[in-house]
C-alpha cells in the first residue's frame, strides 16, 4: 500500500492545515493526528492501494483544477474535499480506459483521463513519480479484478 504521510485538513475556506503523521509512532501522535489515523481505518480505507492528493479538473464553467484527497479502493477511486467528511464521488476504475493527456491540452503536466462507460473525469498528479504511482495502482486494481473474474469463470466451467 502506498500512503502519503501528510493529510490536509480543511477547517474553512481560509484555513487549511497539513497534519504530519507517522503510522509507526501512533502513540506519540497528537490528538488530531490520532483522529485522522482512526478515520483511515474506516471501510473506505481498509482496501486502499493508494492514498494521496490529485488535482481534479472541475466540471464548472471555468474548469479550474481543485486539489482532492483521493483513495484507490477495491471498488474504484474515491475522492474528497476533506478526508474527515464523506467522499464527493466514487468513480469506477475497473474496465475503464485511462489515458495520458498531452501537456498541450491544458498546459499542465501529469494529467490523465479516466473514462468509464459514458463518464469521463480528469486528474493531474503533482509530479511524474506520483503520476506513475497512480497509474500503477489503477493497473493493479484492474489486474486483481481480472484474476478474480478468470478464477470464477474457471470454477463455473
Amino acid at each position: 500500500m502506498v500512503v502519503e504521510y501528510r493529510i490536509k485538513i480543511q477547517k474553512d475556506q481560509e484555513e487549511a492545515k497539513k497534519i504530519e503523521f507517522d503510522i509507526s509512532k501512533k502513540k506519540q501522535a497528537d490528538e488530531q493526528s490520532q483522529r485522522i489515523m482512526k478515520a483511515l481505518g474506516n471501510s473506505n480505507f481498509l482496501n486502499a492501494s493508494k492514498i494521496g492528493y490529485l488535482f481534479k479538473r472541475s466540471r464548472s464553467f471555468f474548469r479550474s483544477w481543485e486539489e482532492k484527497f483521493a483513495v484507490v479502493t477495491n471498488v474504484g477511486l474515491l475522492y474528497y474535499d476533506d478526508p474527515n467528511k464523506q467522499p464527493q464521488e466514487l468513480f469506477p476504475i475497473i474496465d475503464s480506459k485511462i489515458t495520458k493527456v498531452p501537456k498541450e491540452k491544458y498546459n499542465r503536466n501529469h494529467v490523465f483521463s479516466i473514462m468509464s462507460f459514458n463518464l469521463e473525469i480528469e486528474f493531474a498528479a503533482q509530479n511524474e513519480d506520483e503520476y506513475d504511482s497512480w497509474i500503477k495502482a489503477f493497473q493493479e486494481l484492474q489486474n486483481e479484478f481480472d484474476k478474480r473474474k478468470n478464477s470464477q469463470l474457471a470454477n463455473i466451467q
